[in-house]
Parts: structure tokens; sequence; C-alpha cells
């Protein structure tokens, strides 16, 4: 059913979903309903990111693609602000998705240089 999405307006229910404590094991999922239904939340990718920085290998990796299909153009702030975060979860100790992270920050940072 969330692969199905069409409506932009799911974008909001999905991000209120990112954030709900009940949806935790689901987040992976929920993040690829954006990039399987073809929205994308442009204002939102300060969320995708903290969600990367917290979830685990699958979620950093659905986060990463949804921002790169993104066509629109992103919030100059908003992405220092999340390259910022990703630097301080880079600082503290490694994870398994330690890898996507520092490519996160390299897409991030080719945005933000746009």
């Amino acid at each position: 059913i969330l692969k199905q999405l069409k409506s932009d307006s799911a974008v909001t229910e999905l991000i209120t979903a990112l954030d709900d404590p009940d949806f935790e094991d689901q987040r992976a999922l929920i993040i690829s309903a954006f990039w399987n239904s073809g929205i994308f939340p442009e204002n939102d990718v300060d969320v995708l990111v903290r969600q990367a920085i917290r979830g685990d290998y699958m979620v950093a990796l659905e986060a990463i693609t949804v921002i790169e299909n993104i066509e629109a153009e992103l919030d100059h702030d908003m992405i220092q602000d999340a390259i910022f975060d990703l630097d301080e979860a880079l600082e503290s100790e490694e994870a398994e998705h330690t890898p996507l992270l520092v490519e996160l920050k390299k897409l991030l940072t080719q945005l933000y240089n746009i």
C-alpha cells in the first residue's frame, strides 16, 4: 500500500510516521515509499538525514536514494544544517552504516554547491 501512494499530501503523513516510535521497524519501508511513489519530500531532507543517522544500513540507503532523486532545488540552510549533523555523527563512534553516511555527506555537499 505505501508503494502505491501518489498524492503529495502523503508526504506529511510519511514524515510524521518517520518520527513516530511505533514505526521504528518500518522506517526503511516508509522512506522507500517516497521514491517508489514518485513523491519527494524536498522540504524535509533534514528529517531523512536524521533518520539516516539514527537508523541502520537500509534506512541510510533508502534516504540516500530519495535525496538523489529529488529534482527540486533544496534550501541551502537546510542542507548546511544536515551536513553539520552528519559531521557530528561521523565524529562519534563508527556504525555499520558509516560508509553510507560519508556518501550522504558527499551528496549533500554537491547539492549545496550547485
